[in-house]
């Protein structure tokens, strides 16, 4: 009986050690999952800050599209009055030539009509 009693007194030694290594284990668990949820947590706030970031580039690259596209209009209507420039001076320059040549001929036959009246 005495045997029997410490037998069982052993079995409940190991029951109580086995107990106590489950809940040390399950203890730990509960660090392990708290560990894992902050991260996901973290993780899951790094994301929302990367999408943010990502929709604002987004949009300034949306921005800078609208204004590369502004900047091409002005720049293709400051080239069309640029042209038209060139080809209002070119024809004024054709203009002073003709008055130039014209003005020569007048001064030319004054001249002629001079020396005719003098003769």
């Amino acid at each position: 009986l005495q045997a029997r009693l410490v037998a069982a007194e052993e079995m409940l030694k190991a029951m109580a050690q086995g107990k106590k290594a489950a809940e040390e284990q399950q203890r730990q668990s509960a660090v392990k999952v708290e560990e894992l949820e902050s991260d996901l947590q973290s993780l899951s706030s790094q994301l929302t800050k990367l999408q943010h970031e990502w929709q604002n580039s987004r949009a300034k690259g949306e921005e800078l599209k609208l204004a590369l596209g502004t900047m091409q209009s002005e720049g293709a209507l400051a080239n069309e009055r640029l042209q038209t420039t060139e080809k209002e001076r070119e024809t004024l320059r054709a203009e002073r030539a003709e008055l130039v040549a014209r003005s020569q001929r007048q001064s030319e036959e004054l001249l002629r009509l001079g020396s005719t009246a003098e003769a």
